[in-house]
C-alpha cells in the first residue's frame, strides 16, 4: 500500500479507533451489568473494520477473501452479543440463564463452520472476483441463500433485542430513558448499514459501508457514555434500587413540576391513579405541599412533617436532596418520604415509660435519702448522749452551717454534704476513752494527742462509704486553721475545704455558747469578740465577716460569694 492511498483508509482508521475506545470505556465499567456484553460487542466491530482495512490493503483475491471471512467473525456474534445486552442492561433474569446463551450460540457455530469450510463446497458465498478500481481492486461475490437465511435469522434475534430494549425505556423513569435511547440508536445504524450492503446498495466505489455506519453508530454511543453516564450505577439504580425502595420517592424539577416518582408513590395516597408527570407537586401533593416548602425555605435537608391520610394522623420524615448536572447546576431535588408513625408512637409510649420510671426513681431515691438521714441523725444523737454535749448541738451546728453555705451561694449539692457532713462531725469521738471524752478538767499533752486521733478515725470509718465521701470533709478537716497550725495535716488558707472552714465557724460558736463539764458557756459578746480576733488565724477571714452577719441577724450585702473564697 503506496502512502498516497493511505487517505483512502483513513477513514476506516478512524472507525476502528472509535470501535476500540467504547470498547475499552465499556471494558472499565465491567461491573455495571451490562457493560462487559456491550464491550465485547464493540470489539467484535473493531473486528469486521480491522478485516475491512485488510481486505483494502491485500492485492491477491485469497488474501481478499480470507479477510472478507475474517469479518464475519464480527458479524456472526451480533445475535449472541445484543440480545444478552438488552437481557442485561433492562435487567431481565433471562441473562444468567445458560440455555440462553446455548440456544443463541447454536445457529453462528454452524454458519462459522460453513464459512471456512467454503472453498469444499461454496455454500457461503461463490462466484468470488476482483473489479479493479482504483486505488483498490475491489472483492465482489454471490451470495448463496445460506446467507440470506442466516441474514434473515440474525435480524429477527436483533429485532427480538431491540424489542426488549425498548420495552425497558417505556418502563423506565424519564430522568434515564436517554440511556436506553442512546443504545438504540447507536446500534441501529451500523445495522442499517449491513442491511443495505446486502441489498447492494453502496454510497461510494467500495461495495460495503459497514464500517462507515458502524463508526456513526459508535460515535452516538461514545456520546452517550460521556453526556448521559451510560453504564453509570447511578442512573440504572434508579430502576433497580429506588423503584423497589418501600419508601416513597419522587422527583420535581426547579419549578417543583413532577419528573418522576417510584410504584410507592404512585399506588399510595400520595399520588392519585392518574397521570401526574410533568404536573405541580402542589397540585398533587395538596394541601402538604406547602408545609413542605415552608419548612424547606431554611435549606435543610430534612423535615418532620404531620399531616392526615385517610383521616389518620401520620408523621412523614422527609428526606431532600439536589439533582446537579456535571457543572454543579440544580436541576431539581429528590424527596424521599418514609412513614414514622409508629416510630414517633414509640417514642412517645418511651418517654411516658420514662417519665414514669424517673418518677420512681425518684421516689425511691428520696426514700433512701430519708433513710440515709434518718440514719445519719440517730448517729448524731447517739454521739451527743456518748460525749455528754448539749441536747441539740448537732442540730444547731447543722442548722446554722446550712444558712452560711446558702448565704454564700452553694448549690444545693454541697449544702447536702454540709449537713451530712455536720451531723457526723464527730463521729470519730467514738474510738477516743471516756476516761478522755468524759474529763472534768483539761486535757494533759497525752489525752489530747489521743483526742487529735478522731480526725483520722472518722476519715478511716467514712471513706468506705460512697455516698459519704463529700461529707466526710467536715469529720475530718473541721480542725484545720487558716493560719496552717490546726490538725490533722496542718492544712493553710484556702488548701481546707470551704465546708470545713463553715463548720469551723460554727462548730466554735455553739461550743462556747454551750457550758461545759470544765467550763461555763461564754456570753454572744465574747464569743463574737473571740472570733473576730481569731479571724485570719483560725478562721477563714471573708467567711468570718459573713458567719458574723448571719448570727447577727444583719442583712447580707452579697459582695461574699462562692467565686472569691
Amino acid at each position: 500500500m503506496v502512502a498516497e492511498n493511505l487517505q483512502y483508509i483513513l477513514p476506516y482508521i478512524l472507525s476502528l479507533m472509535i470501535s476500540v475506545a467504547v470498547g475499552v470505556i465499556a471494558w472499565r465499567r465491567r461491573e455495571i451489568s451490562g457493560a462487559k456484553t456491550y464491550a465485547a460487542l464493540a470489539f467484535s466491530q473493531s473486528t469486521i473494520i480491522l478485516g475491512y482495512i485488510f481486505e483494502l490493503a491485500t492485492p491477491p483475491i485469497e488474501g481478499k477473501i480470507f479477510w472478507d471471512d475474517f469479518q464475519w467473525l464480527g458479524y456472526i456474534f451480533w445475535p449472541v452479543l445484543l440480545p444478552i445486552f438488552a437481557l442485561q442492561f433492562t435487567r431481565d433474569g433471562r441473562a444468567k440463564d445458560r440455555r440462553v446463551w446455548a440456544l443463541l450460540l447454536i445457529v453462528p457455530a454452524i454458519f462459522l463452520g460453513l464459512l471456512f469450510t467454503n472453498g469444499d463446497h461454496g455454500w457461503v458465498h461463490t462466484d468470488e472476483r476482483l473489479i479493479s478500481h482504483p486505488p483498490f481492486d475491489i472483492l465482489t461475490y454471490e451470495f448463496t441463500p445460506l446467507v440470506n437465511a442466516f441474514a434473515i435469522y440474525g435480524y429477527l434475534v436483533i429485532i427480538a433485542a431491540f424489542g426488549r430494549l425498548l420495552l425497558g425505556y417505556f418502563q423506565s423513569s424519564r430522568l434515564f430513558r436517554s440511556q436506553i435511547g442512546v443504545v438504540v440508536i447507536g446500534a441501529a445504524v451500523p445495522l442499517i448499514g449491513t442491511a443495505l450492503a446486502l441489498l447492494g446498495a453502496s454510497f461510494s466505489y467500495q461495495r460495503d459501508i459497514t464500517p462507515l455506519t458502524l463508526a456513526a453508530g459508535n460515535l452516538i454511543v461514545l456520546w452517550g457514555l460521556l453526556r448521559f453516564n451510560l453504564f453509570d450505577i447511578k442512573p440504572i439504580a434508579w430502576d433497580i434500587v429506588v423503584k423497589n425502595m418501600k419508601d416513597c420517592v419522587i422527583v420535581v424539577d426547579n419549578q417543583d413540576r413532577l419528573v418522576s416518582l417510584n410504584d410507592v408513590a404512585r399506588e399510595g395516597n400520595l399520588a392519585a391513579q392518574r397521570p401526574v408527570i410533568g404536573k405541580r407537586a402542589g397540585e398533587i401533593f395538596t394541601p402538604w405541599w406547602q408545609e413542605i416548602t415552608q419548612l424547606a425555605r431554611d435549606e435543610s435537608d430534612k423535615l418532620e412533617l404531620t399531616t392526615a391520610f385517610n383521616g389518620e394522623p401520620t408523621t412523614l420524615d422527609i428526606q431532600i436532596s439536589p439533582v446537579q448536572d456535571q457543572a454543579g447546576i440544580q436541576l431539581g431535588r429528590v424527596l424521599v418520604f418514609r412513614n414514622i408513625t409508629r416510630q414517633k408512637e414509640m417514642e412517645k409510649e418511651l418517654r411516658s415509660l420514662n417519665c414514669q420510671l424517673e418518677e420512681i426513681v425518684a421516689e425511691r431515691t428520696r426514700e433512701m435519702e430519708e433513710a440515709y438521714n434518718s440514719t445519719l441523725e440517730g448517729w448524731a444523737k447517739a454521739l451527743e448522749i456518748r460525749d455528754k454535749e448539749t441536747e441539740g448541738h448537732c442540730r444547731r451546728v447543722t442548722e446554722l452551717a446550712i444558712r452560711v453555705a446558702t448565704e454564700i451561694d452553694l448549690d444545693e449539692e454541697e449544702i447536702l454534704h454540709i449537713r451530712r457532713g455536720a451531723l457526723l462531725h464527730d463521729i470519730g469521738k467514738m474510738a477516743i476513752p471516756d476516761e478522755i471524752l468524759h474529763k472534768p478538767g483539761p486535757l494533759n499533752e497525752q489525752e489530747w494527742a489521743v483526742m487529735k486521733q478522731h480526725t483520722l478515725v472518722a476519715e478511716n470509718l467514712l471513706s468506705h462509704i460512697s455516698y459519704l465521701t463529700r461529707a466526710m470533709e467536715i469529720p475530718v478537716y473541721h480542725h484545720e486553721q487558716w493560719d496552717g497550725l490546726g490538725y490533722p495535716h496542718g492544712l493553710r488558707g484556702e488548701d481546707i475545704p470551704i465546708s470545713a472552714r463553715i463548720f469551723t465557724l460554727v462548730d466554735n460558736w455553739d461550743a462556747l455558747l454551750s457550758n461545759r463539764p470544765y467550763r461555763s458557756a461564754w456570753g454572744q459578746k465574747q464569743v463574737m469578740e473571740y472570733i473576730l480576733e481569731q479571724q485570719g488565724k483560725k478562721f477563714d477571714p471573708k467567711l468570718t465577716r459573713v458567719f458574723l452577719r448571719v448570727v447577727s441577724g444583719l442583712p447580707f450585702d452579697g459582695w461574699i460569694s462562692r467565686q472569691n473564697l
